[in-house]
């Protein structure tokens, strides 16, 4: 039995957290509290609720099991008595709805890492691999350590996402098994790093030279948050420049994380400014190197729209899906050739008219035009597959439009 780990989920198939296709393994708890965080439920290392208004169907379940009368429905609709709460998330457990979501689990790292291997082909595939992020997953060096080493010794790519505000002798602890660092840098001023954080940077800038000097592979990410940050990016930039192996990217804020905050029933809200367009071209022209080098280049650019973000990040994790399926499909058979993203785009777009109740058939027709039969599918790839194609045919007409780059490394 392996070391515990407390984590709040585990995506697959992402392509945005580092090269190739990757599984993510979000660890919570957070020694920062950054004002504009997207991942809101992860900064607690307590397990929390999440109450989704708009996916509650009035059965009244959750009042029915509440031991202490903190689930509430009035007229201005149904929420949750925080200070009443005693976190048994009976409610939750009653909830088929997932109006009510628990957030958090301890879970033994063998069973995790069994997890993450159970992707290996399409790690293999893509040059892809596992990720660990948060909240701050070095705030568990001694859990992280042990993933690590088990998805070195398999051969799969390893990721650290990490703000850097942890002991110097966590990093000595995972260096040897991490091939990539994601290392978050949101300001050189210590006191506008306290403001936008809650803590200074000291310890952070630190770690970071340390780690640079010892010659490891770092990805630098800067959140560019209008009104907060703003002012550092020059700064960043000249600090960067003593390190010309070292890359980075610019991520401009986005209010994608605001429902989250809704369903926790958070006070006092972060609201910035999304960056326009021009602004973030111009930051990165300003700051790249030559066309192929970029000092800082960007992520996400622009004001984008909360469906359209999603439509393009849909669509890109679901053609990786598919790409890689078929790959391996291919082996036995089961596929053909053919223009796989053609035959895709103009089945998602009518995926796009359908009520979710049909969705298995539009899937079925939509991996029959690529080649690939549904009926040899694992049953994790149907779900997979199934939820993505579900969620893409609940957004506006015309989102999926546009295929956002992948990342760089």
């Amino acid at each position: 039995m392996g070391i515990k780990a407390n984590i709040f989920n585990i995506q697959h198939f992402s392509v945005h957290d580092g090269p190739g296709v990757r599984t993510v393994v979000f660890f919570k708890g957070c020694s920062l509290h950054c004002r504009w965080c997207h991942n809101p439920e992860s900064i607690h290392a307590a397990k929390e609720i999440l109450l989704y208004p708009d996916r509650c169907i009035g059965c009244m379940a959750c009042r029915e099991v509440c031991p202490v009368g903190a689930q509430v429905f009035d007229e201005t609709g149904h929420w949750i008595d925080r200070s009443r709460c005693i976190h048994c998330f009976k409610c939750c457990e009653e909830c088929y709805a997932d109006a009510l979501v628990s957030v958090g689990e301890w879970r033994d790292t063998d069973s995790i890492l069994k997890e993450i291997l159970e992707n290996k082909g399409y790690f293999d595939q893509s040059e892809g691999g596992v990720t660990f992020s948060g909240g701050e997953c070095m705030l568990q060096p001694d859990a992280l350590t042990e993933l690590l080493k088990g998805c070195q010794a398999a051969g799969v790519h390893t990721a650290v996402d990490t703000a850097g505000n942890v002991p110097w002798e966590s990093f000595e602890q995972v260096l040897p098994y991490t091939d990539l660092f994601l290392y978050d840098i949101k300001a050189m001023d210590s006191e506008v790093h306290k403001a936008c954080t809650g803590v200074e940077n000291g310890r952070i800038l630190e770690n970071f030279t340390r780690l640079a000097d010892r010659d490891a592979n770092i990805f630098v990410r800067y959140p560019y948050i209008p009104g907060m940050n703003d002012d550092q990016v020059e700064k960043i930039a000249e600090f960067l420049h003593r390190w010309q192996q070292i890359e980075a990217e610019l991520l401009p804020y986005h209010k994608l994380g605001n429902s989250k905050y809704r369903a926790l029933e958070a006070q006092n809200v972060f609201e910035g400014t999304v960056p326009l367009k021009d602004e973030v071209e111009m930051l990165k022209k300003k700051y790249a190197a030559d066309e192929n080098d970029l000092y800082m280049s960007t992520l996400k650019m622009g004001q984008i729209d909360e469906d359209e973000y999603f439509g393009r990040v849909l669509y890109d994790e679901l053609v990786a899906i598919l790409k890689n399926i078929k790959t391996e499909h291919r082996k036995d058979k089961t596929t053909s050739d053919g223009s796989m993203i053609d035959n895709l785009m103009k089945e998602l777009e009518d995926a796009q008219k359908l009520e979710g109740s049909a969705d298995e058939k539009k899937i079925r027709t939509a991996l029959k035009a690529i080649g690939i039969n549904y009926d040899k599918l694992t049953e994790d790839e149907r779900k997979l597959i199934k939820k993505i194609l579900y969620k893409t045919a609940m957004l506006k007409p015309g989102t999926l439009a546009g295929n956002r780059g992948k990342h760089r490394r």
